[in-house]
């Protein structure tokens, strides 16, 4: 087991969700357009493969069409947050565990709620594809977008009581799960972009529209490239500690590549601003 080695538990909600996002995006929202009655899904993806411009018209075709869909497919995301609040699987291992240990006992071991549907990761990636769908369909059809703002109202209110009030603690790796998703809905602007373009190429009598779409790529990869190389999760650049005011910090990363001993702790300015968040005690 050398490769592929997990730190922790939380670790491999992570994993989780970077391949579940990718699984929903193309069995979900691309299944529309690669899916096919005449030609089986491997058939068309080696067809797409070795044709890669033909993913522009076959977009263009089929994922316009399916709009409605789509539109229903995130108002159903409406129930599944009053089902989310209900805690209903919980509840129901809870009542067959009455009938063989006592209250307190039951709960333990109904809790917690089954990781592989509704752990961080796996919710933080189907939440990404509900983002992702309302951003690939905002265009042609905007209504979409409403639907999806409800949605994640509902989201936003529904898992901030279960978090707090009634779910188990559970470790957190320090923002790894929210920038996975800033990435994921990066590239799902990269799937807009070409579906736009395949639309405009095909509804269009010029090529232009389709050109001038097709050069947003330039300035979405260039703006992804500077996300990936400049917003480091677990890295702070030498400027960044020079902002800070605190000398003792660029002591301590100047001395992080020298043979010099590195003091224990880093001595803490009194003045200096602290960030606490509210509910801790």
């Amino acid at each position: 087991s050398v490769f592929l080695v997990l730190k922790s538990y939380t670790q491999q909600q992570l994993w989780v969700q970077n391949g579940y996002f990718y699984f929903l995006v193309v069995f979900v929202l691309l299944v529309t357009a690669i899916g096919s009655s005449d030609f089986g899904l491997l058939q068309t993806v080696t067809f797409l493969v070795r044709n890669p411009l033909e993913i522009f018209p076959r977009l263009a075709e089929k994922m316009p069409s399916s709009t409605h869909f789509y539109l229903e497919f995130l108002l159903v995301q409406w129930g599944v947050q009053a089902l989310n609040l209900t805690r209903y699987l919980n509840l129901m291992k809870y009542t067959a565990l009455r009938q063989l240990y006592d209250p307190k006992e039951a709960k333990e071991l109904s809790e917690p709620e089954d990781q592989d549907f509704y752990g961080m990761g796996s919710m933080s990636a189907r939440s990404t594809l509900n983002l992702t769908i309302a951003l690939a369909f905002c265009t042609l059809s905007p209504l979409i977008c409403i639907i999806g703002l409800v949605n994640f109202f509902l989201a936003r209110v529904v898992h901030s009581y279960l978090f707090v009030y009634a779910e188990t603690r559970k470790s957190d790796l320090g923002g790894d799960f929210f920038l996975r998703q800033l990435v994921h809905i990066q590239q799902g602007l990269f799937l807009y972009i070409v579906l736009m373009t395949g639309v405009l190429m095909e509804k269009s009598d010029s090529w232009v529209p389709g050109a001038i779409s097709a050069s947003s790529f330039a300035y979405l990869t260039n703006s992804f490239m500077r996300f990936q190389k400049e917003f480091q999760l677990r890295e702070m650049g030498l400027h960044e500690l020079e902002d800070t005011g605190d000398e003792s910090l660029l002591i301590y990363a100047d001395r992080q590549g020298s043979n010099d001993a590195i003091p224990e702790e880093v001595p803490d300015d009194e003045s200096s601003e602290h960030y606490k968040q509210p509910e801790l005690p």
